[in-house]
């Protein structure tokens, strides 16, 4: 009988375990313009709802709308950056 290793950290982020997340590694998200401001908005997406600032649904779907803009990656970087700008400015302004 074979033994299979599983990669925890690869399906951290689906685990129903508390705090498993937490140790899941960022998504990077490229070296383009539109890349470093996604992965900007989702650092300061997380620190917030690390401090308590955000509720974990409202990060959800922050996330969920950042994740929406990565098929602009390399094709759209205007509108992508302009959306990225409005996003980050929406999560400084949540409750």
């Amino acid at each position: 009988m074979a033994w299979f290793k599983i990669d925890k950290t690869k399906y951290a982020r689906y685990s129903m375990m508390p705090g498993a997340a937490e140790q899941a590694p960022a998504a990077a998200y490229g070296n383009t313009q539109l890349g470093k401001a996604l992965t900007k908005a989702s650092d300061i997406l997380s620190a917030r709802e690390k401090a308590g600032k955000i509720k974990a649904a409202t990060a959800k779907g922050y996330k969920t709308r950042i994740d929406g803009l990565v098929p602009l990656i390399g094709k759209d970087e205007d509108s992508g950056l302009l959306q990225v700008a409005q996003i980050i400015g929406a999560i400084n302004r949540a409750i």
